[in-house]
């Protein structure tokens, strides 16, 4: 796992050869990694050994380990407030992990199907939203209350496609918002109601399949057009296209209150050191209506232990066959 440190010369970006830091453990390949949204410089990974673990980037070390279960993880996320991750597996189940507990808050049920899944929180009305595949092979979404996660609150069909759903939720609006690699259709559905808490809103064609997309800061969305959020996609044709998502006003040009209310500010609530001894983040919110500039904070710095040698592994390997043959001297002795 290496972390990487962007810098800017002007609008530039400048080209680096050497990574920030390089964190080792997992036993085989990486599969997915999340950024803690509210922990300074942590990191949550899986591998394909299925485990589970949490890094202190600034002291470029594995801080948590947790090994889920046989069976192959999926998707890993964080939730707001960071310091919970969810992630579907192979068991077909839900998991839920406190991660600083080292024990999951439950495992239950999900999607039947076995094509995978995806999982994300949203941490307004306690809930987690799934995406996965029934037992027939169809498409389907479902919302769950993580305090009662047994029943979901609501599931829905969706169609009989083959691409995971990739989920990701407005957190100011309560928004699930649904992409699929090799789909056009990009659904959007409203969480803001405990009562009914999946409904289909329009949902937006767009010109041509997508192969990857992300979500932009909701700090870089243009109020001036009612933009409430923004998505980076990769067409097939692989070149990188913009997507807004834009809800239509008459007075777009006036600030509307109703749909920018304040936000989280994008900087850490907490550091990892406290974190890890039991403190929770504390948020900073902001308004959008005079938009927002991110401030240059000081650079990310990595106190990482020095890399052993190939001096001093070959002095200990040296030590260890020292060692081997008194030992073999021993066990001859013994023997006559």
């Amino acid at each position: 796992l290496r972390v990487w440190q962007i810098k800017f010369n002007g609008t530039d970006v400048e080209k680096q050869n050497e990574s920030l830091a390089v964190m080792k453990g997992h036993s085989r390949r990486v599969q997915r990694l999340t950024w803690n949204p509210a922990v300074n410089g942590a990191i949550a990974t899986f591998g394909a050994e299925n485990s589970v673990k949490v890094w202190d980037v600034a002291k470029a070390q594995c801080a948590y380990t947790f090994k889920p279960g046989k069976d192959a993880l999926l998707d890993i996320n964080w939730n707001q407030n960071g310091n919970l991750l969810c992630y579907p597996m192979k068991d077909k189940k839900l998991h839920v992990l406190d991660i600083r507990a080292n024990a999951e808050t439950f495992a239950v049920p999900s999607h039947p199907g076995l094509r995978g899944g995806r999982a994300v929180f949203y941490d307004k009305l306690d809930m987690v939203a799934t995406t996965g595949f029934s037992a027939s092979s169809g498409r389907q979404v479902a919302v769950r209350d993580i305090r009662n996660p047994e029943k979901p609150l609501a599931q829905l069909d969706i169609d009989s496609n083959n691409g995971i759903l990739a989920p990701f939720v407005d957190e100011d609006l309560g928004v699930l918002i649904l992409f699929s690699r090799g789909d056009a259709l990009i659904r959007f559905y409203d969480l803001q109601s405990a009562e009914n808490p999946l409904v289909q809103c329009n949902s937006f064609q767009n010109k041509e399949a997508v192969r990857a997309f992300a979500s932009a800061p909701k700090y870089c969305v243009d109020t001036n057009v009612c933009e409430i959020d923004r998505f980076y996609v990769i067409n097939q044709a692989k070149q990188l296209q913009t997507t807004q998502v834009i809800i239509p006003r008459k007075n777009a040009e006036i600030f509307q209150d109703d749909i920018y209310p304040e936000t989280m500010k994008p900087v850490p609530g907490v550091e990892f050191d406290d974190w890890k001894g039991g403190k929770e983040p504390t948020f900073q919110k902001f308004s959008l209506e005079n938009g927002y500039t991110p401030a240059d904070g000081p650079a990310f710095s990595v106190t990482a232990a020095p890399e052993e040698t190939f001096e001093s592994l070959k002095a200990e390997n040296t030590k260890l066959k020292a060692r081997v043959a008194e030992l073999e001297a021993e066990i001859a002795k013994l023997k006559k």
